[in-house]
C-alpha cells in the first residue's frame, strides 16, 4: 500500500471511487484510514494497474502526525503531572523529530512511573518512530498505559488505527465501538471516534453493497 500526503479528499469521494471501480478493492484500506481519521493524511498513488508506490516516510507527513497527536491528547486527563511532558513532546513531535518527543516523554516516565497519560503518549511516540506501525516497544507502552488506568482509550483507539491500515476495518470497528460504549458522556474525544466510527460503517456498508454478486 502506499501512502502519501494530500488534501482535499473527502469522504465522499471514497466512496464514489470504491463504488464506481475507481479505487482498487485491495488497497481501498488503506485510503479508509485517511478519510475515517479525518487527517489531511494518506492516499494511494500510482495506477491500479501497476504496483502500489512506496509509502512516503511518516516524518514528512507533519498534517497526518498532526491530526493522530490531536487524538490522543484529548484522550489525556485535564490535570495530571504527565501534562508538562506531553505538551513538550508534542511539540517536539510537531517538528518531526518523533525519537526526541518519545526521549522526552521516558524521562517523565522515570519521574512518575504510575502516569498512564505518559504511557499512552509514549506508545503513540513510539508509533510515529515505526512509521505507524505497532512496534513491540509501542504496544508495551499502550499495555502500561491500559493496566495503570483501564479507561484510558488511547491503548484501543490506537490498536483500531493499525488495524485499519492493515486492512480489517472489522476489527477496527469492533474495538471503536467498545470505546464509544464505555466512554464517559462528558469525553472530549468521544464526538471524534463516533464520526470515525460513523464514517467507517458507511464506508464497510458501501463496499459491500458495491461487491460483484457471486
Amino acid at each position: 500500500m502506499g501512502w502519501v500526503v494530500m488534501g482535499g479528499l473527502s469522504i465522499l469521494l471514497l466512496l464514489a471511487l470504491i463504488r464506481f471501480g475507481r479505487l482498487p478493492r485491495k488497497t481501498w484500506e488503506a485510503a479508509a484510514a485517511a478519510i475515517v481519521l479525518g487527517l489531511v493524511g494518506y492516499s494511494l498513488q500510482g495506477s491500479p494497474s501497476y504496483p502500489a508506490a512506496p509509502a512516503q516516510p511518516l516524518a514528512s507527513n507533519s498534517k497526518a502526525a498532526e491530526a493522530m497527536i490531536l487524538a490522543r491528547s484529548e484522550m489525556d486527563q485535564t490535570f495530571s503531572r504527565a501534562r508538562p511532558y506531553l505538551i513538550a513532546s508534542d511539540a517536539f513531535a510537531r517538528d518531526g523529530d518523533y525519537k526526541l518527543a518519545a526521549a522526552y516523554i521516558r524521562s517523565g516516565i522515570r519521574r512518575n512511573p504510575q502516569e498512564a497519560d505518559l504511557w499512552a503518549g509514549l506508545g503513540l511516540q513510539l508509533m510515529l518512530v515505526g512509521e505507524g506501525r505497532m512496534s513491540p516497544p509501542a504496544q508495551y507502552a499502550f499495555d502500561q498505559a491500559r493496566r495503570l488506568n483501564p479507561r484510558q482509550p488511547a491503548p484501543d483507539y490506537y490498536k483500531g488505527l493499525v488495524l485499519l491500515f492493515e486492512g480489517r476495518p472489522d476489527l477496527c470497528l469492533a474495538l471503536w465501538q467498545g470505546l464509544i460504549e464505555n466512554a464517559p458522556k462528558e469525553a472530549k474525544w468521544k464526538k471524534r471516534v463516533e464520526e470515525q466510527v460513523a464514517g467507517l460503517k458507511s464506508m464497510l456498508q458501501q463496499s459491500q453493497a458495491s461487491a460483484p454478486a457471486e
